[in-house]
C-alpha cells in the first residue's frame, strides 16, 4: 500500500509527480509559488516579482 502525498499548502491529494520546493511537496507550481511568498506581500510588487524569478529558476534545477 502506498502513502498518498498531500500538498503542503492546500492539502489536496497529489496525483502524479509533485512539485518539490524547499523539501515540501506541492500539487502544482501555483501552490509552491504561493507558499514561497512572504505573508503580507503585495502581488505584483517588486519583492513578489523577485521571489517569482528565484522560484522559477530554482524549480528547474531541484530534483525530487
Amino acid at each position: 500500500m502506498t502513502e498518498t502525498l498531500h500538498c503542503a499548502l492546500c492539502r489536496e491529494d497529489i496525483e502524479g509527480e509533485p512539485t518539490i520546493w524547499q523539501g515540501k511537496a506541492y500539487c502544482s507550481q501555483t501552490c509552491a509559488f504561493e507558499a514561497s511568498k512572504r505573508l503580507g506581500s503585495i502581488c505584483g510588487g517588486r519583492e513578489t516579482t523577485e521571489i517569482s524569478q528565484r522560484f522559477s529558476s530554482k524549480t528547474r534545477t531541484e530534483k525530487p
